[in-house]
């Protein structure tokens, strides 16, 4: 890793230094604390958040390991110390987080749920100029990733069908 190269370090209480000291870096846009390197050959930059380096000093390049995320065991993004961070899957990071946040999580995803079925999408999607805006507009749709999974799931997975009780 580029940072460890340079003489960055995060102790164990998770504070990052670098050859001059003490380092406060700055949050990113998802609240992890960061620093910039810059690449003078090649005239870039890159982020690098405290917490992938304090990973890499304890477990290695085993963190570059398909399907391995570093998480924060007490789901503060900001701690940083060496007893907090872990390596584990998607699942064990996501169940790092407090209960009532998970909860408000999945209350905001269900949100988005619609009462189109895929069927109804997919013949105005083909009516309508094919176009992924108008479609995502009529039906509330906020992402094309979600827009392109209804077009072109299987034709042999059947919509549920919602019943009154």
């Amino acid at each position: 890793m580029e940072a460890i190269s340079r003489g960055y370090r995060i102790t164990d209480e998770g504070v990052m230094n670098g050859m001059d000291g003490e380092i406060n870096g700055y949050p990113n846009s998802k609240g992890y604390k960061c620093i910039t390197i810059r690449n003078r050959k090649e005239r870039t930059t890159r982020m690098v958040p405290f917490h992938r380096i304090q990973a890499y000093q304890k477990f290695g390049d085993k963190m570059f390991e398909d399907g391995i995320e570093v998480r924060h065991l007490n789901g503060n993004r900001l701690d940083n110390s060496f007893e907090n961070i872990e390596i584990g899957t998607s699942k064990q990071n996501s169940m790092d987080k407090k209960p009532e946040v998970r909860l408000a999580m999945a209350i905001h995803a269900s949100k988005f749920i619609t009462v189109h079925s895929h069927q109804d999408i997919v013949n105005w999607y083909m009516n309508n100029g094919k176009s992924y805006k108008k479609t995502m507009l009529n039906f509330g749709i906020s992402s094309k990733g979600t827009l392109h999974f209804i077009l072109n799931r299987s034709i042999s997975v059947k919509p549920r069908i919602l019943t009154p009780q």
